[in-house]
This record gives structure tokens, sequence and C-alpha cells, in this order.
């Protein structure tokens, strides 16, 4: 039930986006929406994987509950910033700045 109201909340926030944005959208070739669509997700897997499984095995070095949450936690911070940061230059080659303005 939690993962059909994550699903669903996210379909709902990516739908507004694109409602908030259409007439940068308009303003795109097909082909550039599809391969910022396609950094996007990929980026988001990419975060993930690492979030995922580096989380996991660097979880299991430390004993101390603090300890391991705050190595979780400036894993989270760190994976985030440069997913970001890659995703913001690849957006910015795709589309040539229209939405990383």
């Amino acid at each position: 039930m939690n993962d059909m109201l994550t699903s669903i909340l996210f379909l709902a926030v990516m739908i507004y986006v694109i409602n908030r944005n259409k007439s940068i959208l308009k303003k795109l070739t097909k082909l550039q929406i599809l391969g910022a669509a396609v950094s996007f997700f990929v980026t988001l897997l990419i975060a993930f994987m690492i979030i995922y499984f580096i989380g996991n095995s660097l979880s299991g070095y430390f004993e101390n509950k603090i300890l391991k949450v705050t190595s979780e936690l400036f894993l989270v911070i760190i994976t985030l910033s440069l997913c970001g940061k890659g995703l913001r230059i690849l957006l910015q080659k795709i589309t040539k700045g229209a939405l990383t303005k």
C-alpha cells in the first residue's frame, strides 16, 4: 500500500511539474525532451543504486548507531549533490540551457 501511494505521489508531482513548465517544453524539440527525460531517469537510477548498494555495505562497517546514521546521511547528501550537478550539466548540453535557467 505504501509503495503504491509513493508511486501515485511521484506521478502526480511529475504531471504538476510538466504542466507548470509547458511554455518551456514547447520550445524544445521532441528529441530534446526525450533526452532530458532519459537523463533524469538514468540519474535517478544511478543515485538509487549508489545510495542502496554502497549505503548497505557502508552501514555494515559500523556498530555504533550514530556513526551508521551519520555515514548514511553523508552518503545521501554527497550522492544527491553530485547527481544533481551531473544532471544539470547534461540538461544544459541537451536543451542548450532552456531547462536550467
